[in-house]
């Protein structure tokens, strides 16, 4: 995109910011946020995964200092038609499983807040040879996939550059 994604405006917000209240609306309080500013990669230029598994660590810091997140939902900030619907099915999946993502979609989704997690993705980040996203979520055991079937799946859209935020803000704005 060329720009902080995280501070285009939706309407009188950013996308940060309606991304966080999508979560309040859920009843998701604690946020982390992955980026330079904030939660920085440990592991810089690995994408996406370099970001769950900064994340993923600072979360499990937290375990230390008592307090227990059970699970994290993962979300891209360049997805404005996200609704707090799709977030509560994530949340409300069974709760034993490991990831719970929907079923053509790798974001969002919902991982676990357990060592062997982080210790996934560290493996791959440290090996360096396929760090995509999918390949993460396809080595995890426990898993549910949510089936897509009765939503628009416009919420499942994400906005990668300056046409296609053009685009949308000229036709899809909520």
């Amino acid at each position: 995109m060329g720009e902080d994604k995280s501070a285009l405006r939706l309407g009188s917000r950013t996308l940060l910011q309606y991304m966080g209240e999508i979560f309040s609306a859920v009843g998701l309080n604690k946020i982390y946020i992955s980026r330079p500013d904030a939660i920085a990669d440990y592991i810089p230029g690995q994408g996406p995964l370099g970001g769950i598994h900064a994340v993923l660590y600072q979360a499990l810091l937290s375990h230390v200092k008592g307090e227990l997140h059970t699970h994290l939902v993962l979300v891209a900030v360049d997805m404005p038609c996200l609704t707090p619907d799709v977030i509560d099915r994530l949340i409300h999946a069974p709760a034993e499983k490991d990831l719970v993502r929907y079923d053509a979609y790798p974001i969002p989704f919902r991982l676990a807040v357990k060592p062997h997690c982080f210790e996934l993705a560290d493996h791959l980040l440290c090996e360096g040879n396929n760090v995509s996203l999918r390949h993460f979520q396809s080595q995890i055991k426990k898993k549910h996939i949510l089936d897509t079937r009765g939503l628009d799946l416009q919420v499942f859209r994400n906005l990668n550059t300056p046409e296609e935020w053009q685009d949308f803000l000229e036709k899809e704005t909520p």
